[in-house]
């Protein structure tokens, strides 16, 4: 019995020109300061870099009701994998 299709060769798809041997991007990663009454503001403090692997979501408790938010699944220098809100990285790929 004779084939009538004819096989293409597997294709990897390209890369983005920013991520030439490593899939992941590079972030800064932030710390939340203490709140400022008088300015009613919220300082965030520069904690260190980090690998980013995705977006996720994360939810808090309250009496009302779950009040979810977006986040982001970093891993550290150290190889540790954390979930922060999305707000507090800062994408530094190029």
């Amino acid at each position: 019995m004779e084939l009538f299709y004819k096989r293409l060769p597997r294709q990897q798809p390209e890369r983005p020109k920013h991520q030439p041997n490593n899939p992941l991007r590079r972030v800064e990663y932030y710390e939340l300061g203490p709140y400022n009454l008088h300015l009613k503001t919220v300082s965030k403090f520069l904690v260190g870099e980090a690998l980013f692997h995705a977006f996720g979501v994360d939810y808090d408790q309250y009496d009302e009701g779950p009040g979810a938010y977006s986040t982001a699944i970093i891993e550290l220098e150290d190889g540790s994998v954390e979930n922060i809100r999305a707000d507090l990285i800062k994408f530094i790929d190029k």
